[in-house]
């Protein structure tokens, strides 16, 4: 559900910019899409959530039979 949807995109969000926090502290350039200063946080939604997150669902929801999940998880993509 949304709720949840955007609990983990805080979550992840976090996470990626803790390491592009960390990348600048090493006095390396951060990783695409980690540098908080200049991140696109909708556009990494969307990549994350396509690239990562689908297929996966999309493994799971053939496996266990969770299309409901899977049809969740496109209607917030």
């Amino acid at each position: 559900p949304q709720g949840a949807h955007l609990e983990w995109t805080s979550r992840i969000t976090s996470e990626f910019f803790a390491q592009g926090d960390s990348e600048k502290r090493l006095g390396l350039p951060p990783s695409a899409g980690m540098d908080r200063e200049c991140a696109d946080v909708p556009k990494l939604q969307h990549g994350f959530l396509t690239f990562c997150s689908l297929p996966l669902f999309q493994l799971f929801a053939e496996q266990f039979d969770i299309e409901c999940t899977l049809q969740q998880l496109e209607q917030n993509i």
